[in-house]
């Protein structure tokens, strides 16, 4: 369910560098990679994923350099938490992070920050 939300909301154009790969078949190939790994959330959030607000949609390269490169994530949270969600907002809206040492931005369809966002506050509350 996760990975076909991202299909519907960025058609395979990865998040950070928007590269599509064209499959043979005439399909776009990306990987889902979560932003938070499900292994160092508590076991009460694990069934919410299905919203895909845990998900990104990236090309081969950048999810490497997520899953397994120097990141820096660190302001992720405020940034989410400081845009405000427009009615009709129908850009993409960015949180920047650092990959490799550089700045990159990870671009949200409105549909998939809200997703994101009602998620990061409700969880915040829970902790609280």
């Amino acid at each position: 369910e996760e990975k076909e939300f991202l299909k519907q909301q960025y058609d395979g154009h990865c998040q950070i560098c928007n590269k599509v790969i064209e499959k043979f078949d005439g399909g776009n190939y990306f990987e889902a990679i979560n932003v938070i790994k499900t292994n160092e959330m508590a076991p009460k959030f694990k069934g919410t994923f299905d919203e895909g607000w845990n998900s990104l949609c990236l090309c081969p390269n950048c999810a490497a350099e997520y899953r397994y490169g120097i990141k820096d994530i660190s302001q992720f949270y405020e940034q989410v938490k400081s845009i405000p969600i427009i009615p009709g907002y129908r850009e993409h809206i960015k949180i920047e992070i650092s990959l490799q040492g550089e700045k990159k931005c990870i671009r949200y369809t409105p549909k998939h920050f809200i997703a994101l966002k009602t998620a990061l506050e409700y969880f915040s509350h829970l902790n609280s």
